[in-house]
Parts: structure tokens; C-alpha cells; sequence
């Protein structure tokens, strides 16, 4: 395979990457728009679930804030799936919260986001394998070397505890 093949197949493979992550990341941001929603149908409950709704409203600022890499993103998203489904476990100790049809309609909306993430997830994952492989392949490796092309990072964790997925459900 000439360099130029070898060349524009990285750039194919890099970019696979980048429109996955942008795919991923819009259901993200549909998670942290419900965010809100969700604190406010839960502000009636106890001291130990609205410092669980705290953590939440702080891992949902890190995330939106733009500044964390892809790993520490994955890690950040990670806690914030499993803090929500905290809450909504919380919830069922509060019955004119579970029964409330904002928050029916709300826990419904998040099941179908956090479903999409795992999904955008996993295609994201897929992309980078893909393009890592062929980046790190003979000779495709002198040439990546050559014109730079950068590690990318998966969106996962480093801890096998965190790799269970998080239940969100009543």
C-alpha cells in the first residue's frame, strides 16, 4: 500500500473517531440537560439525597465544562450514571415523588439516555480500536510517526469495579 493510501486512511480513521465522540457526546448533553429536571422533581427530599442531587449537579459542571480528557470524561460520566441511579432509588422511599407524572415522564427519558450513551459508547470505542490498530499495523506506524497522528483515548475506566453497567430503574 502506497503512503498516500496509508495516509488518507488514517485521516479516515481519525476523523471516524472524532464524529463518533460528537455523536456520543450529544447524548451526553441531553443527560445533563435532564439534569435540572431531575432536581428539581427530587428538592423534597431528605439531607442524604440532596447531597447525592449536590454530586450530581457537580459531576454534571465537569462535565459540561469542557476541560477533562476523554478518559477522566468516561470516568466523570461513569459516577454521574451511577449517582443518578442513587437517586432514583432513593426516590422510592418517597411515593408522592414516584407517583408524580413529571418524574415518570423524566425517569422514562433518562433509561432511553443512558441507553443511547452505552451505545454511542460503544461505537465511539469501536472507532478508536479501529484506528489504533491501523495506526500501530507495519507500515502504516512510520508513516503515522511521521505526519504525527495522535494517540486517542477510549472512553472507559481503569477501574474493573466501575465497569459494571449502572441500573437505572424503579
Amino acid at each position: 500500500m502506497g503512503m498516500v493510501s496509508i495516509y488518507n486512511q488514517l485521516i479516515k480513521h481519525q476523523q471516524m473517531s472524532k464524529e463518533a465522540f460528537a455523536g456520543m457526546d450529544v447524548f451526553l448533553k441531553k443527560r445533563y440537560d435532564l439534569i435540572p429536571m431531575l432536581v428539581s422533581v427530587t428538592k423534597g427530599a431528605r439531607d442524604y439525597e440532596a447531597n447525592v442531587l449536590k454530586e450530581i449537579v457537580e459531576l454534571r459542571s465537569q462535565g459540561l465544562n469542557g476541560n477533562l480528557s476523554v478518559g477522566d470524561l468516561g470516568k466523570n460520566e461513569l459516577k454521574l450514571s451511577d449517582r443518578i441511579s442513587q437517586l432514583l432509588v432513593l426516590v422510592e422511599n418517597y411515593p408522592e415523588i414516584k407517583a408524580n407524572q413529571s418524574f415518570k415522564q423524566l425517569h422514562e427519558s433518562l433509561v432511553k439516555v443512558e441507553d443511547d450513551i452505552s451505545k454511542a459508547r460503544r461505537y465511539y470505542n469501536a472507532t478508536v480500536r479501529h484506528y489504533l490498530t491501523y495506526k500501530q499495523q507495519f507500515p502504516n506506524v512510520i508513516i503515522a510517526s511521521m505526519f504525527h497522528f495522535p494517540m486517542i483515548e477510549y472512553f472507559a475506566v481503569d477501574d474493573s469495579t466501575e465497569r459494571n453497567a449502572p441500573t437505572v430503574s424503579l
